[in-house]
């Protein structure tokens, strides 16, 4: 996760970036900086939001739209701070 998460913010083109699990939908950021090797990947404002995929569909259905109007974005600016990208 940690070599996922820092490729991803060095290429600096996803805002968002969602890990599926067989029980998990986990959201990170993807202007977060990435974890330190001493730091853990889903401490400052890295993981975003965590999903239950049998008990959160609705949640879920609702962050899609979120992301889709920015809404997410807004809700969430701390994870979102353009001047760590």
């Amino acid at each position: 996760m940690r070599k996922l998460q820092r490729q991803l913010w060095n290429q600096s083109i996803a805002p968002i970036f969602v890990v599926i699990t067989v029980t998990e939908i986990l959201v990170y950021s993807g202007l977060a900086l990435p974890a330190k090797n001493d730091e853990d990947v889903d401490d400052n404002n890295r993981l975003v939001e965590t999903f239950n995929k049998l008990a959160d569909a609705l949640k879920i259905r609702q962050f899609v739209r979120g992301v889709e109007l920015g809404e997410f974005f807004r809700t969430n600016p701390e994870s979102f701070d353009p001047s760590h990208s």
